[in-house]
């Protein structure tokens, strides 16, 4: 129920007008929960008409799925995909998974990104389009990421866009944000109203809006828990004298609903909550197997807590949901994502690890590697920093030492990769003086490359040197790289004796990298690596002249030739 907001219906007819004339808008509605912001998306979609009506809606379930919220928004749209360019529709289909066979290819960000905004513009050919995304904030980072990428370059396309978030989301820099109060006092006084079917007096509408801060769900649930007495001033002493902040007063009031429900209902209710947006069998399936099922939604539904349509359960608000899971017990809790695992089980493998884990009371190594699959199907999809976060919880739950230390190495690189420098330093930091030489090395790497891209050369060279000397004796050719990575960090330092004194590795046979006798890349299984130091600091302008002698001994290799551009744009001239 939409009761005031004449302001924000403006806004959106403007929106929805402009869109069919040809010309793109968006706006991002934020509040805190039960503002009202799925009952204004309700009423952008009621007001759609002709326009074809894109919808999805994050869940903090599925945040761990990558690209599952762009699938569930753009799905519908999908038969448009033969008319993109062959790179976008092909990084479309892997990382949805559906060209039909084993994803051969890791789409790009940017090609799934450049692909979502080609697909909507290409849908919106045929019929204007109203895209609406409810709860933006629990949408998986690959889905935000290439949905913000798309929606900021949409101009002359007929496109409406409306999202609304709950929290502080980052990249919303430059889109137009409308921040949702509470309603005053008179549209308090009418939703109550429309609610209760009593109008009630001033002095009960004064003390219901300062209660709630106008905020529409709280508002709701107290209309319906007061009775006609107290709403009418005819028994004052029953209404609570001390104000509850409106939160804790919109909890108690759906735990107090829940409570009513039997005990097989609050377990189905249970489930649809752990479950996010499952379909509706997989749902049902679950709650099965814990004494629920799907007749026993009927009372949650007559409660007004879920409500029944083609995509399934959904609940009535996310305060719904989280209160239906949090009021469970622990085991109660962990028993619900067991039971989702095994529904899910031969349908989504993704899924099913994530319930896997989150069932989970220590080291469980199947749900380790079930988990461990879904960081690589990840990996393949572009999508690192879901990968970091599966790869994370793989490790917590690995028994063994070796897989425990292997996947926090994946976890770290794959949080580096996706930009993510705060959660990379933090998985880099593990002590790690027992792990085998190979992961202290993988770990070390991750620190000095930290380090280099903060701009702290002299601790990268020496982190990165470290980490080199300790992959010597597992990976000689990424020893090389690392090497090569720690000359590379003096020269940007400006301390081009440090790096012709740089120091025996074990890759290299235990002599100095840049000895122009025991020619070290010869070590090595290909010159790729140490062409790529060797090129990179040649191509220094201030590089002493001693030091670009022994150098010039190095083998110009195509390799070399390759990748130094990679680090600088251009070759310098030797010094004068």
């Amino acid at each position: 129920m939409l009761v005031g907001r004449a302001a924000e219906r403006r806004q959106l007819d403007g929106l929805l007008r402009r869109a069919r004339a040809g010309r793109s808008g968006i706006v991002v509605l934020r509040g805190e929960p039960g503002m009202g912001k799925t009952a204004l998306l309700d009423y952008a979609a009621s007001r759609a008409g002709s326009m074809r009506v894109l919808r999805a809606a994050g869940a903090e379930a599925e945040a761990g799925i990558a690209f599952g919220g762009l699938y569930s928004l753009l799905h519908p749209v999908a038969e448009h995909l033969g008319a993109l360019p062959e790179g976008q529709a092909e990084a479309l289909r892997a990382a949805f998974e559906v060209s039909g066979g084993p994803v051969t290819v890791t789409p790009g960000r940017l090609a799934v990104a450049a692909g979502a905004f080609s697909l909507l513009t290409t849908a919106a050919e045929d019929r204007p389009l109203l895209v609406l995304v409810d709860d933006v904030h629990w949408l998986d980072p690959a889905s935000t990421d290439a949905l913000l990428f798309a929606v900021r370059r949409l101009a002359r396309d007929a496109v409406a866009v409306v999202f609304s978030t709950g929290a502080a989301l980052p990249g919303l820099g430059g889109l137009p944000v409308r921040d949702l109060a509470g309603l005053a006092e008179p549209d308090a006084a009418l939703l109550v109203e429309a609610v209760a079917g009593i109008a009630p007096v001033p002095a009960v509408v004064r003390w219901l809006h300062a209660e709630t801060g106008g905020n529409p769900l709280a508002l709701t649930e107290a209309a319906t828990a007061l009775t006609s007495e107290q709403l009418t001033g005819a028994n004052r002493a029953e209404v609570p004298g001390a104000p509850l902040e409106p939160g804790e007063a919109v909890r108690q009031r759906f735990a107090a609903r829940l409570a009513g429900l039997d005990a097989p209902s609050r377990v189905t209710l249970l489930v649809v909550a752990a479950a996010g947006s499952c379909p509706a069998s997989v749902v049902m399936a679950a709650a099965e197997r814990l004494g629920g099922g799907g007749q026993t939604l009927a009372a949650a539904e007559d409660a007004r807590l879920v409500r029944l349509g083609a995509a399934g359960v959904e609940f009535c608000h996310p305060l719904v949901r989280s209160v239906a899971y949090h009021q469970a017990t622990p085991s109660q809790r962990r028993a619900a994502h067991r039971a989702l695992a095994g529904a899910l089980t031969g349908r989504d493998r993704e899924r099913a690890a994530w319930h896997l884990a989150a069932a989970a009371t220590g080291a469980d190594d199947a749900a380790a590697d079930e988990l461990a699959a879904a960081a690589g199907a990840a990996e393949r999809k572009g999508a690192p920093q879901v990968a970091a976060a599966a790869w994370e919880r793989a490790s917590e739950l690995s028994g063994a030492d070796h897989a425990r230390a292997g996947r926090l190495v994946r976890a770290a690189e794959a949080a580096l990769r996706a930009g993510d420098l705060d959660r990379a330093g933090r998985l880099a930091a593990t002590p790690a003086a027992s792990m085998p030489a190979g992961h202290r090395a993988g770990l070390l790497a991750v620190r000095g490359r930290l380090d280099f891209l903060r701009g702290h050369m002299a601790s990268a060279q020496a982190v990165l040197g470290e980490a080199a000397e300790l992959a010597g004796g597992q990976d000689p050719r990424l020893a090389a790289e690392l090497l090569g990575e720690s000359v590379e960090a003096c020269m940007e330092a400006g301390l081009y004796d440090e790096a012709a004194r740089t120091r025996p590795c074990a890759c290299c046979g235990g002599a100095s990298p840049l000895s122009r006798t025991t020619r070290p890349w010869q070590a090595v299984p290909d010159a790729s690596s140490m062409g790529l130091w060797a090129g990179c600091t040649l191509a220094v302008p201030t590089v002493p002249a001693s030091t670009r002698t022994v150098l010039s001994s190095l083998p110009e290799t195509p390799e070399s030739l390759a990748a130094c551009p990679m680090r600088f744009p251009r070759r310098w001239p030797a010094a004068a």
